[in-house]
């Protein structure tokens, strides 16, 4: 999974389902330090560090990711239907208003389904809510999110086949 936070974004490899067992982790910060000075980086660095590091995990581990779940704050773009879909959309935080987020896993992973929603509502809803468009009728085992340190558990094949409960 991956979590899109200000500070940074997180990305998690695990497998199994209760509890899950982290496999790798690996977190990119949005800022860096260049001679004393905290800069800015550019979102698509970012996105693109996550999208090397899963893509350099299957690789090493000789594995395809079964499902890639992302959260991220907002406001987002999540109308499948929209131009912008995947999109952070008008942010305060600096450079990120209108950054494909999605584009660039899509990319690099064509074949692997891919769940999108707002870091508020996974917590809300379940982490359900992030991949119940892309697996409505699959299995998932072993996706769970490390936000803020904590675990949130992993997520039932339940919401996985019925979507989160609304």
């Amino acid at each position: 999974c991956v979590d899109g936070g200000g500070q940074s974004w997180k990305c998690i490899v695990s497998e199994g389902v209760y509890p899950p067992k982290e496999i790798a982790a690996k977190k990119f910060y949005t800022h860096v330090d260049i001679e004393g000075v905290l800069t800015r980086r550019d979102p698509k660095d970012v996105l693109n560090d996550c999208v090397s590091w899963l893509k350099a995990f299957e690789e090493s581990a000789r594995v395809k990711l079964s499902a890639i779940g992302i959260v991220s704050f907002g406001p987002l773009d999540l109308h499948e239907t929209s131009e912008t879909y995947g999109y952070i959309t008008i942010t305060p935080k600096d450079g990120w208003s209108m950054t494909n987020v999605l584009g660039p896993f899509r990319a690099g992973f064509p074949d692997t389904p891919i769940g999108f929603d707002t870091d508020v509502s996974q917590h809300g809803r379940g982490f359900g809510a992030v991949v119940r468009r892309a697996w409505k009728t699959h299995m998932l085992r072993g996706v769970h999110l490390d936000w803020d340190g904590h675990r949130r558990g992993p997520l039932h094949t339940w919401q996985v086949r019925q979507g989160p409960q609304e």
